[in-house]
């Protein structure tokens, strides 16, 4: 992550290019709301309003560094049409992961399986309370949820509890379309923010 003030410039500088942006065009495509000028974006169960003057929540607050990030290069990187790529694939599976499969494996996955090992009910009610939802099908995992990461950017989260000689276990699964929407380092920002909104 870049230093406050690195980001600072780097930030008015994603700002000035959403302004150019033509926002009413991009919602077709990638499925947010307007609000006047705006794009209206939830971010697991959390609303953000993003325009060339900046980006808050509901309540005015400016969402921290990673959302930021993840909200600009959402909007930037907006593909020309809706890819088709649904199936589903684990971080380590896309192509130009591989200098950050390490850091999703331990600081995503890894303290998820860590915060909520022995505690499923726990996690179910984290689950709930950023909109995930009961997923249907048929893997042999405790526990999966899907979630709205962004509009058309599902993330499938499963959770094997402790088990005799095995340590709980958290994967997470994003649909190969999530490449045409971010870069790599947003997509593990995007499970940074899972993670420590479910533990938080």
């Amino acid at each position: 992550m870049p230093a406050a003030p690195v980001f600072k410039e780097t930030y008015e500088n994603y700002l000035a290019q959403i302004g150019k942006l033509d926002l009413a065009a991009m919602a077709r495509t990638l499925g947010f709301e307007m609000d006047s000028d705006r794009a209206k974006i939830t971010c697991f169960n959390r609303t953000y309003w993003v325009g060339s003057k900046g980006i808050h929540d509901w309540a005015g607050k400016v969402p921290d560094l990673s959302v930021s990030v993840i909200l600009c290069k959402y909007l930037l990187l907006c593909p020309g049409q809706t890819p088709d790529a649904q199936d589903l694939v684990t971080f380590k599976d896309f192509k130009d992961a591989a200098p950050l499969v390490h850091f999703f494996s331990n600081t995503v996955q890894g303290e998820i399986a860590k915060k909520f090992q022995g505690d499923i009910g726990a996690l179910i009610n984290a689950c709930g309370s950023l909109g995930g939802r009961p997923y249907a099908a048929d893997l042999s995992y405790q526990i999966k949820y899907c979630f709205l990461g962004l509009p058309k950017v599902p993330v499938i989260l499963l959770f094997n509890d402790t088990e005799e000689e095995f340590a709980a276990q958290c994967t997470l699964l994003f649909q190969r379309s999530v490449e045409f929407y971010l870069d790599m380092e947003s997509v593990a920002m995007l499970g940074t923010t899972l993670s420590r909104w479910l533990k938080h």
